[in-house]
């Protein structure tokens, strides 16, 4: 995992039966506990996205940082999992894939592709923590916190140029928006879209549509 990475945990026999999607308190900020269930990090809870039983979408706390390991727990009305010792990464940026929008906020598809010279966003998370940080806070106006690193963004294996990269307006924090523009030689068709941070780089497993 990686300071303020959005992760999925699947597997738990004991939580919530329904789906129940965590609401924002009046500052802004996502609870670390949504029906009554919680996802820790050497003790210190994360903001929970939503929860069911078998799955968990949490925001790896900020608490992380530095360190090579943590202590993951499951926690459910009171009662927690065994602890889970996870690898912990400066950065492991991962691209949501079916969310890459055009310069009129489109879904970028095979009927509507994007054009070279045009600007596309891209929404990652895992990408390093934006300055300022505060864990768990959606934003809402800007301006919005940047990432201190700039990501480095392939399509079609050519780098294209980034324009701005940091939050994302209406969305947690540890989910970044990418303005990049597509770089005149990147070939047409569908075509691979990697975003890389230092030395993590995400899959070339999500893929948009260049014309």
């Amino acid at each position: 995992v990686a300071p303020g990475e959005v992760v999925l945990l699947f597997g738990a026999t004991f939580g919530p039966a329904n789906l129940v999607l965590a609401q924002p308190d009046n500052n802004g900020t996502i609870p670390s506990q949504c029906a009554q269930t919680r996802l820790l990090f050497d003790g210190n809870p994360a903001p929970v996205l939503y929860s069911r039983v078998g799955q968990l979408a949490a925001v790896v706390p900020s608490s992380v940082t530095g360190k090579a390991t943590t202590q993951v727990e499951y926690e459910y009305m009171g009662l927690r999992s065994a602890p889970m010792k996870v690898s912990v990464l400066p950065a492991m940026p991962g691209v949501f894939s079916g969310a890459i929008l055009n310069a009129t906020y489109q879904v970028v598809s095979q009927s509507h592709p994007a054009h070279r010279g045009d600007y596309v966003s891209l929404f990652v998370t895992g990408a390093g923590l934006t300055v300022p940080w505060a864990d768990g806070q959606v934003q809402t106006n800007p301006p919005f916190p940047v990432l201190p690193t700039p990501p480095v963004v392939k399509i079609g294996g050519i780098e294209c140029p980034v324009q701005y990269a940091g939050g994302a307006a209406g969305l947690v924090s540890g989910v970044a928006q990418i303005n990049v523009l597509i770089a005149d030689t990147v070939p047409s068709g569908l075509q691979p879209v990697t975003v890389a941070v230092g030395d993590a780089s995400s899959s070339p497993d999500v893929s948009t549509w260049i014309q």
